[in-house]
């Protein structure tokens, strides 16, 4: 028997779609940390990949070093569980399809790494590191879903899901260290607990190498800038930028927009790398975060989605539970459906 709302409409299909996505994300979300490392998250992503007939690919030791995803073996290198990237696609085989790249950090753990987390009330739901990862996976599966072989000629979706575990040990990565991303762009790692946005950096800079059309990104890296109740967003490109909060209000699942510094983040530069993946003479702030990722970006068309206030609460929150949201999901849905069927989105 088909669900019914309270007022006596039958629940479509597509609602129960995103329910069922939106609840695996908070499910996954929750997972006690000593039983969802890179690996098993991994293939928790593969399985829902594969339900729902979406290639799916999980590369692991030297296929990660071989692609050139430096920051995602320096960030895992302290823990005894590996590193993990699944590669999600879906849409058309074309070699000049384009594509949308969604990102999603997926750290299993956070312990801050050697700058090891000062607050022990967050070190206790760092489980929720992977948050973005999840809802990256949902929202591809949801939009293969919703557009099953009605696709807009030449359209493709590729999401990249680097997965580590940040913890400390005699191998982990250390305040100084300098990672090389794909395409040889470097960062020095100045702060272990900025370990999102290496990863991210890595997925970016892989879609950007690859020709994707656009890209999106989405991490639980700072405060998220916009509260509890809306996930912050920074863009290099007002058009997509509108298209993606038009979305999020079309889904229920909120972003707010917020302007990039202008001109280069000075706070940023770096002596011995492209960049500092974060500053040392100021507090480190979502816009920071931002700045560093769009560097990768490049002239791509970019978004960034901070979860890290909406991916989960400490506290109830205007009638949602403590706990796993599953922000980010239906928003980035959402955008991948509409690219799939053909909207410009960058117009």
């Amino acid at each position: 028997m088909r669900p019914i709302f309270g007022d006596g409409a039958v629940v479509s299909d597509r609602a129960q779609r995103q329910a069922a996505a939106v609840a695996w994300v908070r499910r996954l979300t929750e997972r006690p940390p000593n039983l969802l490392g890179p690996a098993e998250l991994a293939a928790e992503i593969s399985a829902l990949a594969e339900g729902a007939g979406v290639q799916c690919e999980v590369w692991a030791g030297d296929e990660l070093a071989s692609r050139g995803f430096g920051a995602t073996i320096g960030v895992g290198s302290g823990s005894d569980r590996a590193p993990r990237v699944v590669r999600l696609t879906w849409g058309s085989d074309a070699a000049a399809a384009a594509t949308l790249g969604l990102v999603g950090k997926g750290i299993t753990f956070d312990s801050g790494g050697l700058n090891v987390k000062q607050d022990s009330s967050e070190m206790s739901w760092m489980k929720a590191d992977m948050a973005a990862a999840a809802a990256m996976s949902a929202a591809l599966v949801l939009s293969a879903q919703a557009t099953g072989a009605d696709l807009a000629d030449g359209r493709r979706v590729e999401a990249i899901l680097p997965l580590c575990e940040n913890v400390i040990s005699g191998t982990a990565q250390r305040p100084g260290d300098v990672v090389t991303h794909p395409g040889g762009a470097t960062s020095e790692v100045v702060d272990t607990d900025c370990e999102g946005r290496l990863v991210l950096a890595d997925g970016i800079a892989w879609c950007r190498e690859r020709g994707h059309a656009v890209i999106l990104d989405a991490g639980t890296l700072t405060d998220g800038g916009a509260g509890l109740r809306a996930s912050g967003i920074w863009s290099n490109h007002e058009g997509l930028a509108r298209a993606v909060e038009h979305a999020g209000r079309v889904a229920l699942d909120p972003v707010w927009p917020i302007p990039l510094p202008y001109g280069e983040e000075s706070a940023l530069e770096s002596r011995v790398a492209g960049v500092r993946n974060a500053p040392l003479d100021r507090p480190d702030m979502g816009r920071h975060a931002a700045s560093y990722l769009g560097g990768f970006a490049g002239d791509v068309p970019w978004v960034h989605i901070d979860l890290g206030g909406t991916a989960f609460l400490e506290a109830p929150l205007a009638g949602r539970p403590e706990g796993a949201t599953g922000a980010g999901t239906l928003v980035s849905a959402e955008v991948a459906e509409a690219w799939l069927r053909g909207a410009p989105l960058i117009a």
